[in-house]
């Protein structure tokens, strides 16, 4: 069977999570037992036991075009902010972590009858969360410390900021980015102000 391919993953967060991102140069993956989604939490904490580890770190990303959902979801208000990384460059350098398994997450209905085998558990979830589209990471380990993955700026395609977030304060946000990273280009989300929507209906 043929690989997928994936062309860029989005992740929506929040301004201090993404100037952390930009400055360490790393992404954090993070216990999932504090996700809202505690069908999701508990999948991978039994998961976990399964296989014998101490802990699970994950990472998530969204493998959809722009969405209300995901910005309201993730990165709520004038703080919001959306990473664009470029998908197969990015998995590249993420098959050289030997112990990170990833894959695109599955949905399925409450009443799924047939077996998942358990490498597969970390890749599923209710059906009501398929708009999500998520591509996920996921760490096993003992060491109780949060993993980090390096991020190279040149893997960043764009990001965008909240149209909620003042002009004034966009453009010193604008600024700092390119002292972290000059070569990323930066905008703001036209998500609820869209002038090409808009002009359809002058």
């Amino acid at each position: 069977m043929k690989e997928k391919k994936y062309h860029i993953f989005r992740k929506n967060v929040t301004l201090s999570v993404l100037l952390d991102i930009l400055n360490r140069k790393k992404i954090t993956m993070l216990s999932p037992m504090n996700w809202p989604d505690k069908n999701d939490s508990f999948v991978l904490d039994e998961y976990r036991k399964k296989k014998g580890a101490e802990h699970v770190y994950a990472t998530c990303f969204s493998i959809d075009t722009d969405s209300v959902y995901h910005w309201n979801s993730f990165s709520n208000g004038s703080e919001g902010c959306r990473i664009e990384i470029k998908a197969q460059k990015f998995l590249e350098r993420i098959n050289s972590y030997q112990k990170i398994v990833h894959g695109e997450v599955k949905y399925l209905p409450v009443d799924f009858s047939k077996k998942i085998p358990l490498d597969q558990w970390p890749f599923v979830k209710r059906k009501q969360f398929a708009c999500e589209h998520e591509y996920r990471l996921v760490l096993l380990t003992d060491n109780p410390e949060p993993y980090e993955i390096d991020l190279d700026p040149q893997l960043i395609d764009r990001i965008s900021l909240s149209d909620s977030m003042p002009k004034s304060v966009a453009e010193s946000v604008k600024e700092i980015i390119h002292k972290l990273c000059p070569n990323i280009n930066v905008y703001c989300s036209t998500l609820n102000d869209n002038k090409q929507w808009q002009k359809h209906f002058k």
